[in-house]
């Protein structure tokens, strides 16, 4: 929507039985569009995502759009068995953009997220302009349940992850 509230573009995400959901937004100082979210039960078609595990899975994913809306490129980020979710996006001056989100029931394999350090553990992941991921932390506990809710970038191209843990202390 511009400005003076006229509608430039519109999208839509999903595929045949799948539920998508966008959890955050944000804009880069070219106008670039970054979603972040997750989806499950089957694959994207638009843009082209394939879940990475069986059918209770849930994928966490990244959709970059350019200023006309269409897509750059979209990654998603998942393993089978496990319940991802993209619950944040946060975007640099460099256009590197950040995933905040969690994971839980089993390990990612795209990217490697392997031995769950709790019950879920909080995750963030840098992705480059061309969506190539170029760091990846996870965060938790021995039986520890831990949320990453909300997540941003400063200027330097630091990162911060908020969100809580529950059940057990973080290692």
């Amino acid at each position: 929507i511009s400005s003076v509230g006229v509608v430039t573009w519109v999208k839509n995400f999903g595929g045949f039985a799948a539920y998508a959901y966008i959890n955050g937004i944000a804009v880069d100082a070219y106008r670039n569009v970054y979603l972040g979210g997750n989806f499950e039960r089957a694959n994207l078609t638009t843009p082209p995502l394939t879940i990475s595990g069986n059918i209770g899975s849930s994928d966490a994913f990244v959709i970059k759009l350019n200023i006309v809306g269409n897509t750059t490129w979209a990654r998603n980020f998942g393993g089978n068995g496990a319940v991802t979710v993209g619950a944040s996006i946060a975007v640099d001056e460099s256009g590197n953009s950040y995933l905040g989100g969690h994971a839980g029931f089993a390990d990612l394999t795209t990217p490697i997220l392997s031995s769950l350090l709790g019950i879920q553990d909080a995750f963030a992941i840098k992705l480059n302009a061309a969506g190539t991921i170029t760091r990846v932390e996870k965060f938790g506990g021995a039986g520890a349940y831990v949320c990453g809710n909300g997540i941003a970038a400063d200027a330097a191209g630091n990162s911060y992850l908020g969100g809580y843990f529950q059940d057990n202390n973080l290692t």
